[in-house]
C-alpha cells in the first residue's frame, strides 16, 4: 500500500517534514517495519505536541495580558476568565505529558515561538479559542486512527475528549 507523506502546518511552519503511515486496510498492518511504526507514532505525537503547545501558549498569553474585568465588561460571565486559567493549566499539562512521552521514545521537540499580539479583545480571544479547540478536535481526532500503539492511541483519545469539551464550552459562551 502507498503511504502518504504529510506536511503539517497550523499557523506556523514545522521545522521538518513528518511522514505518517495511515492504515488503508487491515493488510497494511504488516507492511511497515516496527521502526517505521514507532517513527509514525512519534511523528503523530510531535504533531499533537505542536498543537497543544500552540494552545498552551495562547492561554498563557491570555492569562498574562487580559483580566476578568475586560471579560465581564465585554458581556461575559465572570467565570469565563477563571475557566481560561483552568484550560491553560490543562493544556500545559498535556504539553508536559506529550513532551515527556516523545522524549521517552528517544526524540525531542523543538518549541516554536508564537505571537498573539493581534488579540485585542475578549471577543477576539473567544473566537480564537473556538478555532484552536475545534482544530485540535479535528486534527487530533483524525490522527488517532494513524497511531499503531494502543497505549499512545488511548492517551491521544483522552486528550481529544477534553479538547471537545473545551470547544463546546467556548461555543457556549460565545
Amino acid at each position: 500500500g502507498g503511504y502518504a507523506e504529510c506536511n503539517f502546518t497550523v499557523g506556523f511552519t514545522l521545522p521538518q517534514q513528518y511522514t505518517v503511515y495511515p492504515v488503508q486496510n487491515e493488510s497494511d498492518f504488516s507492511q511497515p517495519t516496527s521502526s517505521q511504526l514507532l517513527d509514525n507514532d512519534i511523528n503523530i505525537l510531535k504533531y499533537a505536541l505542536y498543537l497543544k503547545s500552540l494552545e498552551a501558549r495562547f492561554y498563557t498569553y491570555v492569562s498574562a495580558y487580559f483580566d476578568n474585568n475586560q471579560f465581564t465588561q465585554s458581556g461575559y460571565h465572570s467565570n469565563v476568565f477563571l475557566n481560561i486559567f483552568q484550560i491553560r493549566n490543562s493544556e500545559n499539562q498535556y504539553v508536559k505529558t506529550l513532551n515527556k512521552t516523545v522524549y521517552d521514545l528517544g526524540e525531542t521537540y523543538p518549541p516554536c515561538t508564537y505571537n498573539f499580539s493581534s488579540l485585542k479583545s475578549p471577543n477576539d480571544i473567544i473566537s480564537s479559542a473556538i478555532l484552536l479547540e475545534e482544530t485540535g478536535v479535528s486534527a487530533l481526532g483524525g490522527a488517532i486512527n494513524a497511531i499503531y500503539n494502543n497505549t499512545l492511541k488511548q492517551m491521544l483519545a483522552s486528550i481529544v475528549t477534553v479538547e471537545a469539551r473545551h470547544a463546546s464550552y467556548f461555543n457556549f459562551v460565545q
